[in-house]
């Protein structure tokens, strides 16, 4: 996420992440195939987000759901690339048969009678 400008590939870059998060993850690896990238630690993705409307550093990486809800309050910064398609999970034990099957039927249920995307469209705003 940042504010609308475009980076020269030979410019130093400094890029805010929540640490230990995925977005950390991705950062490293950018760091690691381009060496103008600085990475900025944070302890949320509001704080990288806020780091990024201060001017603080140039970009920031955050996950798509915190990207969804936050941006509304930071008029300034948009989305200028998705970096991942990892989708989120729900974790269930291994043996849990039933249980995962259960949840994949509710889930597959609320994708076709609109559920999910209403709940989306609610919390998710851009």
């Amino acid at each position: 996420i940042t504010k609308p400008v475009r980076f020269p590939k030979t410019s130093q870059v400094s890029i805010a992440v929540e640490y230990g998060s995925d977005a950390d993850a991705t950062a490293r690896h950018l760091a690691r195939r381009r060496a103008s990238v600085e990475i900025k630690y944070t302890q949320s993705a509001v704080d990288a987000l806020r780091a990024v409307d201060n001017d603080w550093v140039d970009a920031a990486i955050v996950d798509g759901v915190s990207a969804k809800q936050l941006l509304p309050k930071y008029p300034a910064l948009q989305i200028t690339a998705q970096l991942t398609s990892d989708p989120y999970a729900i974790a269930v034990w291994g043996e849990s048969t039933q249980l995962r099957e259960a949840i994949n039927a509710k889930l597959a249920e609320m994708k076709q009678d609109g559920t999910l995307q209403r709940i989306v469209n609610e919390w998710m705003k851009k």
